[in-house]
């Protein structure tokens, strides 16, 4: 199963909100952090021998596979959200 890179650039801001992120990291570096756990690939859409479209995915794992989230990616964003508290600004 893959999932279109517009849907998650789309609910990022709504996931860091989720997870009281104040001061989300730029979307392309969570992107290149996600591909960690989500290898993603580009799909192109063909017609007639003409590429009509390329589009990135990224690759959901079987579900019956044990998955364990990047820690040190989640440590990431909770290090930023504390250094933004210390400078006084509000979540």
């Amino acid at each position: 199963m893959d999932i279109p890179h517009k849907w998650i650039r789309d609910v990022y801001p709504i996931f860091c909100e989720a997870e009281q992120v104040a001061w989300p990291p730029p979307y392309k570096d969570f992107a290149g952090a996600l591909s960690e756990a989500m290898p993603r690939r580009r799909k192109e859409l063909w017609k007639k021998g003409n590429r009509i479209t390329t589009t990135t995915v990224y690759t959901v794992s079987d579900p019956t596979m044990r998955w364990e989230p990047n820690r040190r990616q989640l440590a990431a964003l909770r290090r930023e959200q504390r250094r933004h508290e210390d400078r006084g600004r509000p979540i």
